[in-house]
């Protein structure tokens, strides 16, 4: 596969990456809930380190390193549901729209793992594999956490 079609597909996960991080931001500022607070918190120090390894990859190939937001209606979307979630005060949708949200972005990388192993160095591979079951440990508490507000 050609260099550009690895440095596109990075700055594809970097935008997901963008969305999560403007996502658990937005969500942190507007709730009061110290837990739920600290793991979004967690949440957005992962999403801002998975990032910056993938931009660093971006760069070390020569390419540029995507700034804006997915145009995927469905982070679009999910963006307004928290929102509408968060000025209702319910803290159970909060909880399913980013578990939702996790999900998506787990399965992101799947894709990107699958359909791009010849694309992907074993390094590279190995970074996205790796940010992946970072991502899929933080939902699973997520998960836990969700059903114990329930």
């Amino acid at each position: 596969m050609k260099r550009t079609d690895t440095i596109d597909m990075l700055n594809d996960l970097i935008m997901i990456c963008n969305n999560r991080i403007y996502i658990y931001t937005y969500t942190t500022n507007k709730i009061d809930t110290f837990d739920l607070k600290a793991m979004i918190s967690n949440l957005l120090t992962n999403t801002k380190e998975c990032r910056e390894v993938l931009a660093q990859e971006v760069k070390s190939l020569g390419g540029t390193v995507v700034q804006g937001l997915s145009s995927n209606d469905v982070f679009f979307r999910l963006n307004k549901h928290i929102k509408k979630s968060i000025l209702a005060k319910n803290l159970r949708l909060v909880l399913i729209s980013i578990e939702f949200c996790e999900y998506l972005v787990i399965h992101a990388y799947d894709k990107a793992i699958e359909n791009s192993k010849q694309q992907f160095n074993a390094d590279q591979l190995m970074v996205l594999m790796t940010q992946k079951n970072g991502i899929q440990t933080n939902q699973k508490k997520l998960n836990v956490y969700c059903e114990m507000v329930s």
